[in-house]
């Protein structure tokens, strides 16, 4: 944990699968500065740590996520700051469970989140082919469709670790049959949830079935980058700028004033 002396609340970063706490160090400078009291984590399965330790994409996660909260909130230099969490991929995924679960944040980012488990197995298999043509796996409708038995999994998981080169970190998966897009709907605080348009991993449609299941203040950014998180790098400058805005109108208690739904494709401001 990285506190200022200075600070106005606290940030906790979930990184996504097959990143490590360290690949997210720089966002405590280049994206959040000195106004903020940050924290990364190594998610189970991730990292210097990893014996016996599985990955399921966001589902066990989620503890991961509630003991870092926790800690934070019992925290002296933390305490009695406002909690945001920032997450992408899997671990905007794993904030999501985790907050709908108990309630830990004051206000999150969700960058590129899936709206369940059985959409990233269906969409994992649609880059599953036939080598050396562009021919569909024969059986993939029935993949899919058994995804979570135990010996449809290990099919799966070896075909994803070949083609879709989903362990080049060589990290342990178990899939779970879970759906985000149901936690999402007992989340009442604000969110910002930001996508690429041309995310080929998480399609935009999942993206809006989360955003259309959040009550509340919620506002929906999607970008022009070229791919699965690529909005800061696409426009680091614009993506720093919003994210900054947001956490600081949270914290200026200006939401109220706002519209409570929002979608911006790639201009204007929050």
């Amino acid at each position: 944990m990285i506190t200022q002396p200075d600070a106005i609340a606290t940030i906790l970063v979930c990184h996504g699968f097959l990143c490590t706490d360290k690949d997210v160090g720089f966002l405590r400078k280049s994206m959040f500065g000195s106004r903020f009291n940050t924290m990364t984590f190594d998610f189970r399965a991730h990292g210097d740590d990893t014996d016996d330790q599985v990955s399921t994409f966001g589902y066990d996660e989620a503890l991961d996520v509630i003991a870092a909260a926790e800690w934070l909130r019992k925290h002296p230099a933390t305490k009695d700051k406002p909690l945001f969490v920032y997450g992408f991929s899997m671990g905007a995924v794993a904030a999501i469970q985790a907050q709908g679960k108990a309630q830990l944040f004051d206000a999150m980012i969700l960058d590129c989140p899936f709206d369940s488990s059985q959409s990233i197995v269906r969409r994992g298999l649609d880059f599953v082919k036939i080598p050396f043509t562009n021919i569909d796996l024969p059986g993939k409708n029935f993949l899919a469709e058994n995804a979570f038995n135990p010996y449809v999994q290990s099919i799966i998981t070896a075909l994803f670790k070949v083609a879709a080169h989903w362990d080049s970190k060589h990290v342990p998966i178990s899939l779970v049959n879970f759906s985000p897009v149901d936690s999402m709907a007992r989340i009442k605080v604000p969110c910002f949830i930001i996508h690429c348009a041309q995310d080929k991993k998480i399609p935009l449609a999942s993206v809006y079935h989360l955003y259309a299941k959040k009550d509340g203040y919620k506002r929906l950014w999607v970008t022009d980058g070229r791919k699965h998180f690529d909005s800061f790098f696409n426009d680091p400058e614009k993506y720093i700028y919003k994210v900054r805005r947001f956490f600081m109108k949270v914290v200026q208690g200006e939401l109220d004033k706002k519209r409570p739904h929002k979608v911006v494709h790639d201009v204007g401001v929050l």
